[in-house]
């Protein structure tokens, strides 16, 4: 249930965002792209968009360069054998100087690299980890149940078997290519 309703919410604001793109955008515009549209649009129109698309494109990088750090700082801790205050700087340092390096060698490097930021994390995130997950939680269960003489432990809750879940991930990595 939890599952479901948590889907709900994100499938909820796309229909409701792709409601009122729809409705707000008119062919007097002259460009192809609705995103264009909307920005270049009446400032009623594009001061909300712009506002939206700075939040998002803001939490984005917040949150991940703040994983990032963490990231950095745990592997600095493990090769240092312990935390300390420059452990952390140098962490900090790293997580915003290696993307500060590739932005400046300029937009033929950086931008593909975004774009493969933010495809690679959320195809395998929602893509690929998912039956991979739910193979082992599989593979779990059935020795639970051999090992309880054939009492079930789990129920089911996407059909197919091993096949469909391998399939899954296949599109997922396709997705990646």
């Amino acid at each position: 249930t939890a599952v479901l309703l948590g889907a709900l919410v994100p499938l909820s604001l796309s229909i409701v965002w792709a409601a009122i793109t729809s409705t707000l955008l008119s062919d007097a515009l002259g460009a192809a792209d609705p995103i264009v549209r909307l920005v270049t649009a009446k400032p009623a129109t594009a001061l909300p968009v712009k506002l939206v698309a700075t939040g998002a494109i803001g939490t984005t990088v917040i949150s991940s360069y703040l994983s990032i750090e963490q990231f950095a700082n745990d592997v600095l801790c493990l090769l240092y054998g312990g935390c300390s205050p420059r452990a952390t700087s140098i962490a900090r340092a790293l997580t915003v100087s290696l993307p500060v390096f590739l932005a400046c060698a300029g937009p033929t490097l950086y931008l593909p690299l975004l774009s493969f930021a933010g495809a690679f994390p959320t195809t395998l995130l929602y893509g690929l980890v998912p039956p991979i997950a739910l193979l082992v939680m599989r593979m779990r269960a059935a020795k639970t149940e051999k090992a309880t003489q054939g009492k079930r432990s789990a129920r089911t809750l996407l059909p197919g078997g091993e096949a469909l879940l391998g399939l899954l991930g296949l599109l997922a990595v396709g997705m990646l290519g």
